[in-house]
C-alpha cells in the first residue's frame, strides 16, 4: 500500500511540475501601465520575446499627443520591445523603442512577482538606465478604446 501511495505522489508531483509555464515564458502575455493608458501584448518567436501594443488609450488634448515620433492611429499592433533572450532570471540583449521620442533603448526586463514586470531602458550603461513597470493585465477582453 506504501508503495501504490508513493507512485500515486510521484505521478501527481510530475503532472503538476510539467503542468507550469517555464520560467522563461512567464512574459507571455498582456501587460498594462500603472497609468492603465497602453496594454503590451508579450510574445515569443524562434526563442525570442516581443512585445507590441494591443490597446492604448486615446488621448485627445495637445498635452499628451504633440511630441509623438509614432502617429497615435499607427501604434496599434507597433512592436516596441524586440529581440529579447532570456538568461538567467531575466530577459536581456532586446530593445524598447520609445513612442515619444522616437528613439531606441538597450533594455532588459526582470519579472518582480507573477504580476509585475520591471522594463529598464539605458544607454551604454544600464546604471544610467530608466525603468517602468508593468502590471500583468488579466481580463479576458480588452478595454474598448475612447
Amino acid at each position: 500500500m506504501k508503495r501504490i501511495l508513493f507512485f500515486i505522489a510521484v505521478f501527481i508531483n510530475n503532472i503538476v511540475a510539467f503542468s507550469q509555464v517555464p520560467a522563461c515564458d512567464q512574459i507571455i502575455g498582456n501587460w498594462i501601465t500603472p497609468k492603465k493608458d497602453l496594454i503590451v501584448s508579450c510574445y515569443k518567436v524562434n526563442g525570442m520575446y516581443y512585445g507590441k501594443i494591443v490597446w492604448y488609450k486615446n488621448y485627445y488634448d495637445n498635452e499628451h499627443g504633440k511630441n509623438v515620433a509614432v502617429p497615435e492611429d499607427q501604434w496599434l499592433n507597433y512592436v516596441v520591445m524586440k529581440h529579447f533572450s532570456y538568461v538567467g532570471n531575466q530577459w536581456k540583449n532586446g530593445e524598447i523603442y520609445d513612442l515619444n521620442s522616437g528613439k531606441k533603448y538597450d533594455s532588459y526586463i526582470i519579472l518582480k512577482d507573477a504580476n509585475t514586470l520591471k522594463v529598464t531602458g539605458f544607454v551604454w550603461l544600464t546604471i544610467f538606465g530608466q525603468s517602468m513597470y508593468f502590471n500583468r493585465y488579466t481580463d479576458e477582453k480588452l478595454p474598448p478604446f475612447n
